[in-house]
This record gives C-alpha cells, structure tokens and sequence, in this order.
C-alpha cells in the first residue's frame, strides 16, 4: 500500500486559497457599509454630499481669533458680545466648509482678559435652543450674546498669561479672509490663524451623545435612550429563556407524545401569524391588561392601562416613583415574553440530550425543576447562547412596536431606534445621524464577540446520542 505524503496537494492548496479569496471578498462586502457610516460621521455636513465621494475625510479646521482692546478696559458685555459675533458669524460663514472651532482670545493693556473654546456642536446645540434667524447678522448676535454663550465655555482672567501674538495655524488665505470678515463686523480683531485639529474629527459622535433629542423644556441625551433599549432587550432575553425553555422541557421530557404533538403544532401555527395583524391586539391588551371586558357580558372587572398608567393616590410617592417606570417599561417587553419559534429550537435541543441522565437524576429523587437546571441546563449552553442572540438582535434593532407605544408614551421611555427616527424626521444632519448609527452598532458588536465561542458550539452541534 502506497502512503499518501503528509502535507496538501497543489490541488487542496488551491481550493484552500480559494476560499480565503471568496472569505474576505464577502467580508469586505459586509465592511464596505459600516466604513462609510463611519467614514460620514467624521465628516461635516457639506462633506458628506461631496462628488465624488471622499472615503478618508480630511482633519476639522479651528479658527484662533486674537481680539484687541488696546490700552482701554472694555466691559464684561462688551467683551462676551464682541467674542459672541467674533464665534457665531464665523461658524455661519465658514462652518459649511471646514472650520468646526473657533477659539478667541480677548487683549486689554497687553494682558489676556477673555478667552472662550467654541466646537462645532456647542454652536449648533445654542442656535436650537436659542431659535434666532436661520440668517445671522452681527446686531443680531449682540443682542442675544447672552443666551447664544451661555452653552459655550468660556472665562474671564486678569492674569498676565501668554498672550499670542498672532493666531495660530498655517492656512494663510482662509485666516486673512476670516481676519477682513470679522473686521466689516465691528469686532477688533489683532489676527486670525486657521490649523488643524484631530479632535474636532469626532464632534458629530459628542453631538449624537449629548443632544440626541430636544424640545423647549427637556434635553435628553443619547444615554437615557440607550438605557430604555438595554433594559427592554435584558428584561426580554430573560424572560425568553426563562419561559420558553421551560416550556419546550415540559413538550418534550414531561407530557405524553400525543399531547405535546399537538402543543407543539399550536407553536408552530403561532410562527405563521404575520406580527402586524398582532399590532392591535397587542394595543388593546397593553391598554386594558389584567381583566378587563368579559366577553358577551355587560361586565367590567378593574384593569390598568400599561401605555399611560396611572397610579392610585392613596399610594405612597416613593411607592408611587418605582412603579411608574416598570409600568412603563411592560408594554415594551410583555408582547416578546415567549415566541413559538424559540420554544420550537428549544425543544429540537432538549430531544437530543441523552435519556440515561435524566433518569438518573430521577432515580436520585431530584425533582423536575432541579434536573433542568442542574442537569439540563448546563448540557444547553449553545443553544441558550444562540437564542439570548438571536433574541437580541430582534428586540434591539424593533421599531414598528415601540413606535406605536411611543405614541402615547412619555419621551423619556422611548427606545433608541424610535428616538432614532424622530431624530431623522427632525431635519437631523447627516453626519450626526451616521454618528448615531455607529453609536448604535456598538453594543450589537460587542454582545456577539461576547456569546461567539457559544455561537460556533450551537452551530457545529450534533447532539449527544451515541457520544461517548
């Protein structure tokens, strides 16, 4: 008998280094999305309608404004006014293109009396709350200094600090140009310099984070939607394993074959009701929950309207602060306790584990709930992983649901992918939005990097009948 030579052959080889090939041609197919989301969030607002598109964005540009006052001593209000329009009329001039900063230091007698750092995203965030003219003047500006600084940072100082002689940067020409258009403004500006800035490249993910949603009396920030999204997905995953695996071990280790035949058709009937015919039922039930009507009676029992509950009086506050939220939060989670489709995986699992342990956890006198989960539940873990997956996936990226919720919700227990939308229905930036999108991504990435080792096992399983 001829032995075959260890190693692989120029055919294998090439069969290997095809797939490789065929791998990362579909992996960068995956990738190709995701690097222009992120590409566009690092972008400006103009940029990102740039022809032809721009893969690599370009590093933010800031704007150092030195303002003079000679040797008088200018007022407080005077000083915030002049470093007002010396900030707004240049980002309204110039914000489109590339200047996502301006930074101005204010000179009196020779000694540093004002500076003030002004990103991008503390601008747009004054004007939305400001609501002044979409066209800005200098008059303008000075008249609402107070409340368009008022988000920006910025101090007075009377020491004899560095005080720059010109400002800072290499872009000549645009300097020059700021320089003459803040002069026509009334401002008496000493220099401007003009350079980049690797920090404001990341403004639109700080403006998603902390101005994600805004009305006139409420800013609520990216994080408290976030918050909503984790506790309705943790609160539904939990719930999911729970009951549906509990439910497909008593189909298939507790009831007889006829009868869990047939409760496992009544799962599978429910896979193939369409979810939106589910929407109104689903409605009325979270708007009357607990009793409610009987059916061809005049009689109504007491029951408690989840999408806008309402507390008796006689309870106490504090009572009355922790109920309101789990109230609120039940809408959004009771609707996804238990899906047919799990129970049904569950169960093909459940089937395959070997029937010698099972017994023999019963001859030991252990009860039915103990053997699930000392005994049953260990052996699961791949299929407990792909289910808590797959269970987040389908929670954290619905929308039609939480939206119908949402609208009789208060703001404040909407999920992410709802405020994400209100969002973009605002006129929201484009950047921003790619920003969001990013943001949202993150966790998505992270839970499957998490459950992989458990994913690849419930993948590859073949059960554990005939195993050693």
């Amino acid at each position: 008998m001829i032995l075959r030579t260890v190693g692989r052959t120029r055919k294998e080889w090439t069969l290997l280094w095809a797939f490789y090939l065929v791998t990362a041609l579909w992996v960068s197919a995956l990738l190709v999305p995701f690097a222009w989301m992120l590409s566009s969030a690092c972008k400006n607002r103009m940029a990102v309608y740039r022809m032809p598109p721009q893969w690599i964005p370009e590093l933010p540009r800031v704007a150092s404004v030195v303002l003079d006052y000679g040797g008088r001593v200018p007022s407080r209000e005077e000083v915030v006014e002049d470093a007002a329009v010396a900030v707004w009329m240049t980002w309204d001039r110039y914000g489109r293109e590339s200047v996502w900063g301006v930074e101005v230091v204010s000179v009196a007698g020779g000694r540093k009396v004002f500076e003030c750092r002004a990103p991008s995203y503390k601008i747009k965030h004054r004007k939305e709350r400001e609501v002044i003219a979409v066209v800005l003047d200098a008059d303008m500006v000075r008249r609402h200094a107070e409340g368009l600084m008022a988000g920006i940072e910025y101090r007075f100082s009377k020491s004899e600090g560095f005080v720059p002689k010109r400002g800072k940067g290499a872009f000549v020409d645009q300097a020059r140009e700021i320089r003459e258009f803040l002069r026509k403004q009334g401002v008496p500006v000493r220099s401007v310099g003009v350079r980049k800035s690797f920090r404001r490249l990341f403004d639109a993910f700080v403006s998603a984070w902390l101005y994600l949603y805004e009305t006139a009396n409420t800013s609520i920030t990216f994080g408290r939607f976030l918050l909503n999204s984790s506790i309705v997905t943790g609160a539904v995953i939990l719930l999911q394993l729970f009951i549906s695996s509990l439910a497909a071990y008593a189909l298939s280790r507790l009831l007889g074959p006829r009868l869990s035949r047939y409760l496992l058709l009544f799962f599978l009937a429910t896979i193939m009701i369409p979810p939106l015919l589910l929407f109104m039922p689903l409605y009325l039930m979270m708007k009357n929950f607990l009793l409610g009507h009987i059916p061809f009676a005049h009689i109504s029992l007491p029951t408690v309207n989840l999408l806008n509950p309402e507390l008796p009086g006689y309870l106490h506050p504090l009572l009355r602060r922790a109920l309101y939220p789990v109230l609120s939060y039940l809408p959004l989670i009771l609707p996804h306790t238990a899906w047919g489709l799990s129970v049904l995986l569950f169960k093909g699992f459940f089937d395959q584990l070997p029937d010698e342990l099972i017994e023999a956890a019963r001859l030991d006198g252990a009860s039915e709930f103990r053997i699930f989960t000392q005994v049953v539940f260990p052996l699961s873990e791949p299929v407990f992983s792909v289910m808590a997956l797959w269970t987040f996936m389908a929670v954290w990226k619905e929308f039609m649901w939480p939206y119908i919720v949402s609208i009789v919700q208060p703001l404040k227990f909407w999920t992410y992918p709802v405020a994400l939308f209100y969002k973009q229905s605002a006129g929201a930036y484009p950047n921003e939005l790619m920003a969001l999108a990013v943001l949202a991504s993150i966790p998505t990435v992270v839970f499957f990097v998490i459950f992989q080792r458990f994913i690849e096992r419930g993948v590859v399983w073949t059960g554990l009948k005939g195993g050693t």
